[in-house]
């Protein structure tokens, strides 16, 4: 099956499963990776506190020494958290300041996200529909439970080894630190494919993002560095100066985080 009509499967399919648990319709469904609770920062950027009772968490290495001082932009920022293969979020954590978003931004119902994040994402939306192009949030929060869920599926159907470039293992998705969100269009506004990062509005996804304080996680060509395949459509909020600066080093935040030594404050 070529990569195309993989992750086309992918979408459907993953869409069908959280519905059928009855996760708020069909708005909770495809990607992969992190999520936590508000207190907007300097410049925006989030600083995720613990909510609800940790049950388990995967071990946190010491922290990171900067390899280079941050930007002047970035001078007084505040760490953000990096969910990552290697390390992840608390069995129980959900936000605690989740905000539905309004229906009209939506493929369909049920898509909550952090308050900051939600107020930056409906500003993303609108303003790319008063610049000719017609998005639509897909997916924002995932729970642990709905990421083991997905992955479960994914293995069924796919075997371990592709299913783990697709899809986070729970507790190590950016959807559950409540900040992700998965952006589609009106050409196929319920499938997540990589097509979209060629179409006119995924490029004007990539190219506005920033201005809206968000970075797009998973760009192509950096397989290596995240662990998962190309997603154009996965964007994640850090706030305007830290994505602007992001965008500007043609680094991922897996990269740039550490370099500045800016990862950190997770629950």
């Amino acid at each position: 099956m070529s990569g195309t009509s993989l992750r086309t499967g992918v979408g459907r399919r993953v869409l069908l499963q959280l519905a059928a648990l009855g996760l708020g319709g069909l708005a909770l469904a495809c990607d992969r990776v992190r999520d936590g609770e508000p207190a907007v920062k300097r410049g925006g950027a989030v600083a995720p506190p613990g909510a609800g009772t940790p049950t388990a968490r995967s071990e946190r290495p010491a922290p990171s020494v900067a390899t280079a001082p941050p930007p002047a932009s970035l001078a007084n920022a505040q760490p953000q958290c990096l969910v990552t293969k290697q390390v992840g979020l608390p069995t129980g954590y959900a936000p605690s300041d989740l905000t539905p978003l309004p229906a009209r931004l939506l493929a369909s119902d049920g898509v909550r996200m952090r308050a900051p994040a939600a107020d930056a994402v409906v500003r993303l939306v609108d303003m790319a529909g008063r610049e000719g192009q017609q998005l639509f949030v897909l997916s924002g929060f995932r729970s642990y439970q709905e990421q083991e869920s997905v992955l479960r599926n994914e293995i069924a159907e796919f075997g371990k080894a592709q299913a783990e470039k697709q899809v986070a293992p729970p507790g190590h998705s950016e959807h559950q630190l409540g900040l992700a969100a998965d952006i589609t269009s009106d050409r196929d506004p319920y499938h997540l494919r990589p097509e979209f990062g060629q179409e006119p509005e995924g490029r004007w996804l990539a190219t506005n993002a920033a201005r809206f304080g968000f970075v797009i996680s998973y760009p192509q060509g950096k397989e290596p560095v995240t662990g998962y395949t190309y997603e154009p459509w996965h964007i994640r909020y850090v706030g305007t100066a830290m994505a602007e600066e992001v965008a500007a080093s043609g680094l991922t935040l897996t990269e740039f985080l550490p370099k500045y030594n800016l990862a950190g404050g997770c629950p």
